[in-house]
């Protein structure tokens, strides 16, 4: 790609004398133009690349809460989603469907690797239409060996979806700019395209708002310099709709508390950093290494490409921003994966400063060559080595395992809490083991939210009486609740499993004899008291 061409962010401004047509010279109008066996090749590497280790992982208790929204049908997955969730229901639907021919571990792994390369493709076919072909396929390429991507290839969460629906809402805000002005109005295909796709983001992550906030600052800077009041009206008239329409979803995240997010300090600032350079791989000096070369990347973009400093600057800056101004001023939401969906534009930018390097119009240094494509394959060889030595799954499977060989007829099983009930009975008794929203522990919120529904609203959304106890092959498994705890069936032995960093459960009539730490989980054994 020449360093002439209108095919950069700005040739996407509402300006009538900068059409679709405006690309690189020599290449032809179409998404699906580059080579197709180059293509196929990067689509299939990002796939194998995926399936490294995927035989030996299993899901970890995030993971086991999707599997368990999703067992029953659409309307509890919908339901139980609604009832326990942060995040709205767009992902688990979609799962659910999924779920339907299979409901293994693997198969639902291979749900997300599926949108994973779905997410390399569609980076490819875009970065094709907006800035050329040698940059689709450099881009296709970093994004297929991404760490940070390849560290949620597999995960059975909503985050390889979203990879693949940012890149939708930035297409869609391009498309949008570049429509003629007839085509700009509400109701019409472009609009509607920009309104479905940042919903969807927004209908999948409780962090939507902020993970399409880049895209939609990268389109009011253009339109801004373009100074064309009526598109810029039309384009406000569109994101008010969104805004409206993401009113329930927006409740939902500011009336729910996760909490494994932060306000973040600086450190927590690099690290999540780091993560997006390097993934997951834990070797000391390889985040900095990479962490550093990345925003150096993005420096020399902004600094040798004019045209490409608001793509930057909104793209991958505004949304870390955002969310630290909102961790700091309204509620903590600062997490490393929320920031997954700033990975594909990423590797946009690499492939523009890579490509300037060999562009054969410029007499680049020797060694400005040699060092992008010595980061190019620090970067490919970082996402391949962590695939290699990833483990992925928690303790529960480990515990299910343990207990299926080592309990007897008439043993009891304690699990300390609602989520890590549900996570263990998956494992223990399978997919089919009983309904989420039967089995929870009963706050007194909640014991106050449905004393003003009527009964039949409980009858119709299911909310029946707590099912705290389930008996799996002569093992009574019962959901333990440390403030209201239950009677205990007379045992020999009983089996308590709980996570590490909570308290040991002390049960009246029984000693302990000992125990075992599975990950994070561990399991306390008791023997029945011989003065009973």
């Amino acid at each position: 790609m020449s360093g002439n061409s209108t095919a950069r962010f700005r040739a996407a401004m509402p300006n009538p004398q900068i059409r679709l047509e405006d690309r690189p010279t020599g290449e032809t109008p179409g998404w699906l133009s580059a080579p197709s066996s180059i293509v196929v090749a990067i689509l299939v590497s990002a796939f194998l690349v995926r399936l490294i280790g995927i035989e030996h992982r299993w899901l970890w208790s995030d993971e086991l809460l999707s599997a368990n929204f999703i067992a029953h049908g659409l309307w509890n997955t919908l339901i139980t989603n609604l009832r326990f969730d942060i995040h709205p229901p767009l992902y688990y639907l979609q799962l659910e469907l999924w779920a339907l021919f299979n409901r293994s571990d693997l198969w639902l792994m291979l749900n997300s690797v599926l949108w994973s390369v779905v997410a390399v493709g569609i980076l490819i076919a875009a970065v094709r239409r907006f800035f050329g072909l040698r940059s689709a396929l450099i881009a296709g390429t970093l994004f297929a060996f991404s760490p940070a991507a390849l560290a949620y290839g597999d995960q059975v969460r909503m985050y390889s979806f979203l990879m693949a629906l940012i890149i939708w809402v930035w297409v869609a805000q391009m498309n949008w700019l570049r429509a003629a002005p007839e085509r700009q109005r509400l109701v019409s295909p472009p609009s509607l395209n920009l309104i479905l796709s940042q919903l969807a983001v927004i209908y999948t992550h409780s962090a939507g708002l902020i993970m399409i906030s880049g895209c939609v600052t990268l389109a009011a800077t253009m339109l801004a310099e373009a100074r064309d009041i009526r598109a810029a009206k039309r384009w406000i008239i569109c994101q008010c709709v969104v805004g409206l329409c993401a009113l329930p979803a927006v409740a939902i995240a500011l009336v729910r508390e996760a909490g494994h997010v932060t306000a973040p300090s600086l450190a927590e600032i690099w690290a999540t950093w780091e993560f997006l350079a390097a993934g997951a791989l834990q070797f000391t000096l390889l985040g900095p290494i990479l962490g550093i070369g990345l925003l150096a990347v993005l420096i020399y973009v902004m600094v040798t490409m004019p045209g490409e400093r608001i793509g930057v600057a909104n793209l991958v800056f505004v949304p870390l921003i955002i969310a630290a101004a909102v961790s700091y001023g309204l509620k903590p939401t600062w997490i490393e994966r929320i920031f997954v969906t700033i990975i594909p534009f990423l590797c946009l930018f690499a492939a523009l400063a890579i490509e300037k390097q060999f562009d054969l119009t410029s007499s680049t240094p020797r060694i400005r060559r040699i060092l992008a494509v010595g980061l190019a394959l620090i970067w490919v060889g970082t996402g391949v080595a962590g695939q290699l030595t990833r483990n992925k799954g928690d303790g529960f499977k480990l515990a299910a395992s343990y207990l299926q060989q080592n309990i007897t007829s008439g043993d009891v099983v304690l699990v300390d809490g609602d989520y890590p009930y549900w996570c263990f009975l998956w494992y223990f008794a399978g997919p089919d083991w009983g309904v989420p929203q039967q089995a929870y522990i009963e706050t007194p919120k909640w014991r106050g939210f449905a004393a003003k529904l009527s009964p039949a609203v409980l009858k119709a959304l299911d909310f029946r009486a707590q099912k705290r106890e389930i008996n799996v092959k002569g093992t009574d498994v019962i959901m333990w609740d440390r403030e209201i705890p239950v009677p205990i069936p007379s045992a020999r032995n009983v089996f308590v499993v709980r996570n590490a960093n909570t308290e040991p459960v002390t049960l009246e009539g029984y000693n302990s004899i000992g125990g075992r730490r599975d990950e994070d989980l561990v399991i306390d054994e008791f023997a029945k008291s011989k003065t009973n």
